[in-house]
């Protein structure tokens, strides 16, 4: 049984985050931004592992020689409901092709080989099932080469 909502400081979560992946982004010499994100209706927990998938990822697969640069903000689009944000996690990595785009969600789905990205191919499987299960949504988009964007929108804390 999943744990009752509550709301979740997504600032304190990205902080702890970004401090619990402090020794890959200097390695990697990347640049971390991230806006004011604001609460979500959700778990702690459960948004710690979600982020840490997906700047994880975002540190991982990037281009060699290219220093990463990860961006975390919220969507300032009119497409989300009032009672909804949008987090977007963008990046400058290898990017995604565009007919993956929904699979990289799926279990054990895996766009290159172990020896060249490690990894189980959980990773962002793991981040939909519990995005859904707090009654959002994920997505992504990409360029391959440029990077990608993944989209989380979640229910706003009121």
């Amino acid at each position: 049984q999943a744990p009752a909502a509550q709301p979740v400081d997504l600032d304190a979560v990205l902080d702890d985050v970004r401090n619990d992946l402090a020794s890959l982004i200097k390695s990697t010499d990347a640049s971390v931004t991230v806006g004011s994100l604001g609460q979500v209706l959700g778990n702690t927990k459960q948004m710690r592992q979600v982020f840490w998938n997906l700047v994880e990822n975002a540190l991982k697969f990037r281009e060699p020689g290219r220093k990463p640069e990860i961006s975390i903000s919220l969507a300032k689009d009119g497409d989300v409901p009032e009672d909804r944000i949008t987090v977007l996690v963008s990046d400058n990595g290898i990017g995604i092709p565009e007919d993956e785009s929904t699979a990289v969600f799926e279990a054990f789905r895996r766009l290159h080989p172990r020896d060249t990205y490690p990894g189980a191919g959980l990773g962002l499987s793991f981040c939909r099932k519990i995005v859904e299960g707090m009654g959002g949504d994920i997505s992504v988009s990409s360029a391959l080469g440029e990077g990608s964007t993944f989209r989380v929108t979640l229910p706003r804390a009121v």
